[in-house]
């Protein structure tokens, strides 16, 4: 059955927030510049559904920078990882984050540079929606 949220069946474009498609939701933060603090690429309550997704980060850019990734629900960090010399390495983000979120939990994404100068980075979250 599918969600009885909002819907909105047309691309509305990047930013922070979770749209929902039928039986689906999808975030995609568009291209974002990484600084040296802490910056919201996704930021977004669910609704009434949990969902199940696949959360991805990427860069088209060539540095020597290191970046740190954050995950919260609820403002409590799930996940922190490093992406260590993204110019030399691609950044494992390519390499989904498979991530379960409760209904009506808060979910944030955020992303600094740790070492290096501003970088460019991309978020990406698709989910199937359960009742």
């Amino acid at each position: 059955m599918a969600q009885e949220e909002p819907t909105n069946y047309l691309f509305a474009g990047t930013g922070k927030s979770l749209n929902y498609l039928g039986e689906h939701a999808y975030a995609y933060s568009g291209t974002v510049a990484a600084t040296d603090t802490e910056t919201t690429l996704l930021n977004f309550t669910t609704g009434s559904g949990y969902l199940v997704g696949r959360l991805q980060v990427s860069s088209g850019d060539s540095s020597n920078d290191d970046l740190k990734m954050q995950l919260y629900l609820n403002e409590e960090v799930i996940s922190a990882e490093i992406y260590t010399n993204t110019y030399y390495a691609y950044i494992d983000g390519y390499n989904p984050i498979e991530i379960i979120i409760p209904p009506y939990t808060t979910f944030k994404a955020t992303i600094d540079v740790i070492a290096g100068t501003p970088t460019n980075v991309q978020m990406m979250f698709k989910a199937r929606v359960y009742q």
